[in-house]
């Protein structure tokens, strides 16, 4: 489930995080089992603190940090942020505007990593390019909306591409 409470820019007001505590205790108790958010300072650091916090709350259910990554201004000091706030996934497109562009940088993450956190490429992934993302990322899991005719829903037969690359 995602826990945001507004568009624009990840950095919330006091009230928004709030806001974001009770989103995420509202879902767990109806039975939503895993969150995606993520915030950051002013200065595009990940905020350790809101984040770790939030983490705590969704416990014991497995939180990923979204795209928000993108905007961080130190790829590999945000990469330990958010690790250390105990993220089990991070959902990024190696800070560039998706992931072909992002491609070296999704590679360095996944290095980087180690294993302690999951990378999850996404952001402009189609089937036509997974293959090459899977060779050169090594990443184990992927996101992808499937949308590519431009409207807001999956196109069925992009999913089924997509599947069977990873299959």
């Amino acid at each position: 489930m995602m826990i945001r409470p507004r568009g624009g820019n990840f950095v919330y007001s006091e009230e928004e995080f709030q806001q974001m505590k009770k989103d995420i205790q509202h879902f767990k108790k109806i039975g939503v089992y895993g969150f995606v958010f993520g915030i950051l300072n002013d200065d595009k650091t990940v905020n350790v603190q809101q984040n770790s916090e939030l983490v705590a709350l969704a416990r014991p259910f497995p939180c990923t940090f979204h795209r928000a990554f993108d905007e961080v201004q130190n790829v590999f000091e945000s990469l330990e942020a958010v690790i250390q706030c105990g993220f089990s996934t991070l959902l990024t497109s190696g800070t560039m505007p998706n992931v072909i562009e992002g491609i070296t940088v999704l590679q360095q993450l996944v290095e980087k990593a180690k294993n302690r956190i999951t990378i999850m490429p996404g952001g402009g992934l189609r089937s036509g390019n997974i293959k090459m993302l899977q060779q050169q990322t090594n990443a184990g899991f992927y996101h992808s909306s499937a949308i590519t005719d431009g409207r807001e829903t999956a196109n069925i037969d992009e999913v089924k591409a997509l599947k069977s690359h990873l299959l």
